[in-house]
């Protein structure tokens, strides 16, 4: 093998970190809903087609715990779509409504992911929320981790703005149930 295809298989980390966004709902919601409710990721995450197996716990110094498998559709190239993929995702807290942590190695273990959510408040007028914060790192040999990079990019700026809209919809249906 040439110098070249030996350094496309070596294995790297490559991250990402999004612009925060504001979420209308308070802190303590969005955490919660992010990091306890994972059968969101149905509404929020663009290649999502279903979680299960949803374990929730605490860790020994009383963190919360969430696992659970969730089925992706995998597109690769950017035009050819695979059956769904499943793979197991745990979610901790890493500090209550600041910081959680997702840990997933789906492609049976070849791309390791290591993403979080970043949680403060923030107000928007006479309005409370929240500044949500996304990052990520992405393990996996050199090829596949810049392409795993570029769609993770594109599709956490979708789940960010999913969120978004899904606090919006909760907040007009409160509104509407007065």
């Amino acid at each position: 093998m040439g110098g070249h295809q030996a350094r496309e298989l070596q294995v790297v980390t490559l991250g990402f970190k999004l612009d925060p966004v504001y979420i209308p709902a308070k802190r303590s919601d969005v955490f919660r809903t992010l990091l306890y409710e994972p059968e969101i990721y149905v509404k929020i995450h663009p290649l999502c087609t279903g979680v299960s197996n949803i374990v929730r716990s605490q860790d020994k110094d009383g963190r919360r715990i969430v696992d659970f498998d969730i089925q992706e559709r995998l597109v690769l190239l950017g035009f050819y779509e695979t059956s769904n993929s499943t793979f197991h995702v745990t979610t901790k807290a890493l500090e209550e409504n600041v910081a959680t942590q997702l840990t997933a190695k789906p492609l049976r273990g070849m791309v390791k992911i290591n993403q979080g959510f970043d949680f403060s408040d923030a107000k928007k007028g006479n309005e409370d929320g929240t500044m949500l914060g996304d990052h990520a790192e992405y393990t996996a040999p050199r090829i596949l981790a810049r392409f795993v990079l570029r769609e993770a990019v594109a599709a956490h700026t979708a789940i960010t703005q999913n969120i978004r809209q899904h606090f919006m919809e909760v907040s007009q249906q409160a509104m509407d149930d007065i």
